[in-house]
């Protein structure tokens, strides 16, 4: 799906279908797609009540920021089928919780709407969704496909800092998320 406007104070967001090719050839030719997105802010607590974030590390094959770290998962929103004209914040944490599946191993549900982040490196609207999964030593997050090579589950706390030392660096979207959350 591709992003024509967006009009958050009434919660919608007005796409169009669209095909991959056209985002897929930006930067360098300018085809006006900007991919709808869904990002996961994972969040788990410790036994000692330390909330913690999950950060993954893009791998080096990726369409864009491989070996950099983000606030994840994430991944572009398909297109529902063509009856379909209308897709809900519940088909959105639906398609995250498969987008989490995928690409960390772990089976989630839920998940709260707390900012859209324009990323213009990567030509996206990201929805970015909050998800508290509980206890963070009942999680096993690994990397289980090729979009991820390493998982980190960071003290919220401790953002601000871990970001400053992340080898490889952190997406600027993931930093702005983060700030806007009150982390960095």
């Amino acid at each position: 799906l591709s992003v024509v406007s967006l009009a958050l104070p009434l919660g919608h967001i007005a796409c169009r279908r669209d095909t991959y090719q056209r985002l897929v050839v930006q930067p360098r030719l300018q085809t006006g797609v900007r991919m709808l997105a869904v990002t996961g802010v994972l969040l788990a607590t410790d036994a000692h009540g330390t909330q913690h974030v999950l950060f993954g590390r893009r791998a080096p094959g990726v369409r864009i920021y491989g070996g950099q770290w983000e606030l994840g998962p994430s991944g572009g929103v398909p297109a529902p089928p063509p009856a379909v004209q209308e897709i809900t914040g519940r088909d959105l944490a639906e398609h995250l919780a498969d987008e989490v599946e995928e690409e960390i191993g772990l089976r989630v549900s839920g998940g709260v709407p707390v900012a859209v982040v324009r990323d213009r490196a990567a030509c996206s609207d990201d929805v970015c969704m909050l998800m508290h999964l509980g206890p963070l030593a009942a999680l096993r997050a690994s990397p289980a496909n090729w979009e991820y090579t390493e998982v980190a589950w960071v003290p919220v706390r401790d953002v601000a800092a871990w970001m400053a030392s992340a080898q490889g660096g952190v997406i600027g979207a993931s930093r702005s998320l983060a700030a806007y959350l009150g982390w960095a």
